[in-house]
């Protein structure tokens, strides 16, 4: 059951991560879309965040370093979000380093003003910023629902492996982006993982 104290945050929705992703960032992205017109629909707080690097190393992780290349620099267009990502007027646009969303954002702080105990989890990828970010919810006592056909990843597989782990360990649910306002109802929708 999804709470009525629901916020949707979709996490790195920047074509710079999504070029290679499955599925494809177009099918991702609309997907995305029809939960965002839910969410504005119902009024939810809708929070996207995208992770953004400094050219200078400071905020580039061990990988970054050792290969001594960095990306995901703000002056990067691909480093914005997605141009066809529909974001509704009042949407909270918070950027990060690492995979988690919760990691140095105000994430926490945010959801604590906003007394959301619930959120609606898309984007990309599957078994980084997802994985990390439906963890470190699940820490915080917020429950997490994952709309599948708006995750990518590596491969379908990947994403499903992932998907099915969170709710093997957590509890964790997936529904399919046309299922959220029959869940914010209060209404029973079948699980998709591994579909």
């Amino acid at each position: 059951m999804i709470s009525n104290r629901t916020a949707l945050v979709l996490l790195d929705l920047q074509p710079v991560f999504m070029t290679s992703a499955r599925p494809a960032a177009s099918d991702v992205v609309s997907a995305a879309n029809t939960v965002l017109g839910t969410a504005t629909a119902l009024d939810l707080p809708v929070i996207a965040i995208r992770t953004e690097h400094s050219p200078d190393g400071a905020t580039w992780t061990l990988n970054m370093r050792r290969a001594a290349s960095g990306f995901a620099y703000s002056a990067d267009p691909a480093t914005w979000f997605h141009p066809d990502l529909q974001l509704p007027v009042g949407t909270t646009c918070l950027t990060k380093t690492r995979d988690s969303g919760f990691y140095l954002t105000g994430l926490d702080d945010l959801l604590g003003y906003l007394q959301i105990n619930s959120i609606l989890l898309a984007g990309t990828s599957a078994e980084l910023s997802i994985e990390h970010t439906a963890r470190d919810a699940y820490a915080r006592n917020v429950r997490v629902t994952f709309i599948q056909d708006a995750i990518s990843s590596q491969s379908i597989r990947t994403r499903n492996e992932v998907l099915r782990r969170m709710s093997d360990q957590f509890g964790q649910q997936s529904v399919h982006s046309s299922q959220i306002m029959q869940r914010l109802r209060g209404l029973d929708v079948p699980q998709l993982i591994g579909r």
